[in-house]
């Protein structure tokens, strides 16, 4: 998200993130935090690719930002499927 999001606005979310909505999907789970120095316009962060793996199961990330909210996308990349509690787990996070 560099050039996308300022370093302060990242900060800001990591330091206090205000999430406002999450539901999981069967197939993975959908994050949403809102501050209102996001962007209202909308931007799809999907280059590079990200890949995540922990305990044997593979996702992928997409980063959603529209009307001041980011949304991460987190989605399974085989038979085995993100548990509900996927986002509390320690992720290895690599490109493609």
């Amino acid at each position: 998200m560099s050039g996308i999001i300022s370093s302060d606005v990242i900060e800001s979310i990591k330091t206090n993130p205000n999430i406002t909505d999450f539901y999981t999907t069967g197939h993975g789970y959908f994050l949403t935090l809102t501050n209102l120095e996001l962007p209202n316009e909308r931007i799809v962060c999907h280059e590079p690719m990200i890949i995540g793996e922990s305990n044997g199961v593979e996702s992928t990330f997409l980063i959603f930002i529209e009307e001041h909210q980011l949304t991460i996308e987190c989605a399974g990349m085989s038979d085995v499927e993100p548990p509900k509690d996927y986002r509390n787990w320690d992720i290895v996070i690599s490109r493609s």
